[in-house]
């Protein structure tokens, strides 16, 4: 499979006047930033895409273990995604989250935080 490469700002990655190109491991990293930074219902014709984040991750004191769970599901759920080899959620008095994690696939392992 191949995809469009999007840039760090999330737009459409264009080189000499000419879109690029991702396939591999590539792929499924930009699969995954994607899909963890997507909130649910913000794409119009697909309501239940994306992350849950108004519903159960932006809250006072919101529960890890669904969070944890949250964010496995989507990971594993990933195509290109064989399996999760680390996972830790974080948190501090700021109310900021960190995700970090380790996922293996058919290339190489990579290691992402989000």
């Amino acid at each position: 499979m191949i995809d469009i490469k999007l840039n760090g700002d999330g737009d459409v990655d264009i080189e000499n006047y000419d879109a690029s190109y991702v396939e591999k491991t590539a792929l499924i990293e930009q699969q995954l930033k994607i899909r963890l930074r997507f909130f649910r219902g913000e794409w119009y014709s697909k309501k239940s895409f994306g992350m849950p984040y108004f519903q159960y991750i932006f809250r006072k004191n919101p529960n890890l273990g669904l969070v944890g769970s949250l964010f496995k599901r989507a990971i594993l759920t990933t195509p290109g995604v064989k399996n999760l080899v680390s996972f830790n959620i974080e948190t501090n008095s700021a109310r900021d989250l960190t995700v970090k994690y380790e996922v293996s696939t058919d290339y190489t392992n990579i290691k992402m935080v989000i």
